[in-house]
């Protein structure tokens, strides 16, 4: 059997995970392996399915704080995938570098020169701050929401800060390490944030916002 068959056929298995053969050895030993995956049974869409599986596997095992320390072990588009797979977590489907600056300004701002692998490690770094404090931002949103739905239900008027029915609602409500709207060039201050939101949410409810510890931000 030819050789360069060989490492032609076994190639997608070694991407899908099911060997770590290298593709220089011997020709035997490429063959064995080549028969044994065989016997696997998997067709060509098995096939290219546990591939994809396989790479976003790998792409959610990295971790940008080791890319910025040991940039040397991974490869650029493994890099660039981990910052478009970040860049997507809000379901915005960004698929190239122009609709990356669009969408994030932040990063148009910084004016990165992505010809060159640093920049993409630093646009990797800015990229999980921001997704970071968005997911912060969308805990303490669903806070929010969820305060005003029991309060709808109780119908009571000590809805305070000392009688809320959770425990752990006002500090989630009060904390300052939340950022504010990270995405944009220039974020919102903390505290604007809270209230702003707190008050939009309680108007459309109709209740008073004084009642959610407005005057605590």
């Amino acid at each position: 059997m030819n050789y360069r068959f060989l490492q032609t056929q076994l190639k997608p298995y070694k991407a899908a995970g099911y060997t770590t053969i290298r593709f220089n050895a011997k020709k035997a030993e490429l063959e064995t392996e080549y028969y044994r995956l065989l016997q696997l049974g998997l067709s060509q869409g098995q096939l290219e399915s546990a591939i994809a599986d396989h790479q976003t596997d790998a792409i959610n095992g990295i971790d940008p704080l080791e890319v910025l320390a040991t940039p040397e072990r991974y490869k650029l588009s493994q890099i660039k995938a981990k910052v478009f797979q970040l860049a997507n977590l809000s379901n915005l489907n960004i698929s190239n570098l122009k609709e990356l600056r669009e969408n994030y300004p932040l990063i148009q701002a910084k004016a990165f020169n992505f010809r060159h692998k640093s920049a993409w490690i630093k646009c990797l770094q800015l990229i999980s701050e921001i997704t970071q404090s968005s997911h912060s931002n969308q805990i303490f949103y669903q806070a929010v929401e969820r305060a005003i739905e029991i309060e709808l239900k109780s119908q009571e008027d000590d809805f305070h800060r000392y009688e809320t029915p959770d425990p752990d609602l006002y500090t989630i409500l009060s904390d300052y390490n939340l950022a504010g709207i990270s995405w944009e060039k220039q974020p919102s201050d903390q505290g604007e944030l809270m209230r702003s939101y707190i008050l939009h949410k309680c108007r459309d409810a109709g209740l008073d916002p004084d009642q959610y510890f407005i005057s605590q931000l």
